[in-house]
């Protein structure tokens, strides 16, 4: 079993089992999750598993944290123990770029936002051709 694998498994473990969980997901550092009860969390042996840097509870959310890059590496192991498969070694650096680039492709190119923040038709033009045609002493 490789690193990824079992620090997945011991997640796992440390929440209770794939029965309590009831959201993961993750982001570029962190291992997020929701789970149903959070009796059966065991936080000191996730803080004590090899690979995590530290646990933070926001709000109904609990995150892992493991790093920058192992984060959607652990959760992908997670969600091939729980559908009970082998995890997908996922190492091609390609790959993990066009997944993250698909995740957080920016709903606009920058000339869009400031076409959208500055119309043509703004006051600021009105201005520049008052300025323009005006005539100072």
């Amino acid at each position: 079993m490789d690193k990824t694998s079992a620090l997945a498994s011991g997640i796992l473990r440390g929440v209770g089992g794939q029965s309590n969980i009831h959201r993961l997901e993750n982001c570029m550092t962190r291992v997020r999750l929701e789970v149903h009860d959070d009796a059966q969390l065991d936080i000191p042996a996730l803080k004590a598993l090899p690979g995590v840097s530290g646990y933070v509870k926001q709000g109904v959310q609990h995150q892992v944290i493991v790093g920058p890059g192992r984060a959607a590496q652990v959760v992908d192991a997670m969600n091939a123990l729980m559908a009970g498969g082998a995890p997908e070694v996922v190492g091609d650096a390609a790959h993990n770029k066009a997944q993250a680039t698909a995740r957080y492709k920016a709903p606009m190119s920058a000339a869009q936002a400031c076409q959208r923040l500055y119309p043509p038709d703004t006051g600021v033009h009105r201005l520049r051709a008052y300025h323009r045609h005006r005539e100072y002493p």
